[in-house]
């Protein structure tokens, strides 16, 4: 609509111009447009901040940050804590940064993460 915003409000999860031309699936799957390895990729194409899928809160325009797999409780009765995106579940249900895999030390209490 020729309304002007910063680049870093382009595809960042929120609807920033009137008509919502920030946050579509034409200007959000570009090339250059990049998401940083924290980063959580919406289905549209924004990057939002991975800590924030599954929270219950809403931060992609298109609620694919709270639609994931990881969201569900895959029909388990355990009480214990989903894991967040950039999380990897040891065996025994804690939760690690998946940069913590395979990495050749035992960040899970159980070791599953080598």
């Amino acid at each position: 609509n020729g309304e002007c915003i910063a680049g870093e409000f382009l595809c960042d999860g929120k609807v920033n111009c009137r008509d919502s031309s920030d946050e579509t699936q034409v200007e959000c799957t570009k090339p250059e447009i990049l998401c940083p390895a924290y980063a959580f990729r919406c289905k549209y194409g924004a990057c939002i901040n991975g800590d924030n899928v599954c929270n219950g809160i809403q931060d992609c325009v298109d609620n694919s940050d709270e639609t994931q797999p990881e969201c569900t409780r895959n029909n388990q009765t355990s009480a214990r804590p989903l894991c967040r995106y950039n999380e990897f579940t040891c065996t025994d249900g804690q939760c690690i940064s998946k940069t913590n895999l395979c990495d050749g030390n035992k960040n899970c209490v159980d070791g599953s993460d080598e």
